[in-house]
């Protein structure tokens, strides 16, 4: 039986996923240039350039602000909506802390706001389910230009992977840790630094669980989940999936390996 708390933050994560999704429109929410993203993409940049990466701040903070609501039933959340109300007034804040989080700098979101880390991972993931959306659907725009990635990294965000779903058909999907878009990816290859010699990859399995892995890398102690659907009934969610196998997580840095959120 999963535990009760697991259960309600999988309902806490659909709802917010549900509000952002239903609240961002590409034609009129955001600006980008796909001709100049998918000339990025053959160049094995990623589509996203944080520099020029807007949205509209008027239509961004009002599904912060709704995000927000939901949030704050949650004791957990405490005093943080006065942050967040305060950081909606500073359109400059808030520009830069999106930089912040499309370049994956999440200690300095602490700093910058000066708030504490536990303060600066709340807000970043509000933040994050917010932008989302927004990524996602520049990533809708782009499927046919990622046929031919073959990086370990996100073709769209440049984050790394934090999980990948071994498909029906045994090929591997990489889920990217920001944005979620997902590519395809050989199994037997490091996604962090390449290495693709068996004898310095392995895997970690709770005895009874066939279906949920870590991999790693002795190479670079990089680490990452892995989800059978070969051996599910269920239709697999690689965020949902990411959630349910929290304790890998343990498994995994207790035996010293590392999260590597940037290449």
């Amino acid at each position: 039986m999963m535990n009760v708390n697991l259960e309600e933050q999988i309902v806490l994560f659909k709802d917010l996923r549900n509000i952002a999704s239903k609240r961002c429109n590409f034609c009129d929410g955001i600006d980008y240039d796909l001709k100049k993203a998918r000339d990025r993409i053959r160049c094995f940049l990623p589509a996203i350039d944080s520099e020029n990466f807007t949205v509209d701040l008027i239509k961004f903070k009002d599904l912060v602000k709704e995000l927000l609501s939901v949030l704050v039933k949650n004791p957990l959340w405490g005093g943080r909506k006065i942050i967040v109300d305060e950081l909606l007034e500073d359109d400059k804040k808030i520009k830069t802390l999106n930089q912040l989080l499309l370049n994956g700098e999440l200690k300095a979101i602490s700093e910058y706001l000066n708030v504490s880390q536990q303060d600066a991972e709340a807000i970043a993931f509000l933040f994050r389910q917010a932008l989302l959306p927004y990524i996602s659907l520049i990533g809708q725009n782009l499927v046919d230009a990622i046929g031919d990635w073959d990086k370990g990294y996100c073709p769209i965000c440049g984050m790394n992977p934090n999980i990948g779903i071994i498909q029906k058909n045994g090929t591997l999907k990489l889920s990217c840790s920001f944005c979620n878009q997902s590519w395809n990816y050989p199994r037997l290859k490091c996604p962090f630094c390449g290495n693709d010699a068996n004898d310095r990859l392995g895997y970690l399995q709770v005895e009874g669980d066939i279906a949920h892995r870590i991999t790693y890398c002795e190479g670079c102690k990089g680490y990452m989940k892995m989800v059978d659907s070969r051996e599910l009934e269920r239709e697999v969610d690689a965020e949902e999936e990411y959630l349910r196998t929290l304790h890998l997580d343990l498994l995994a840095q207790g035996r010293g390996f590392i999260v590597k959120i940037r290449p």
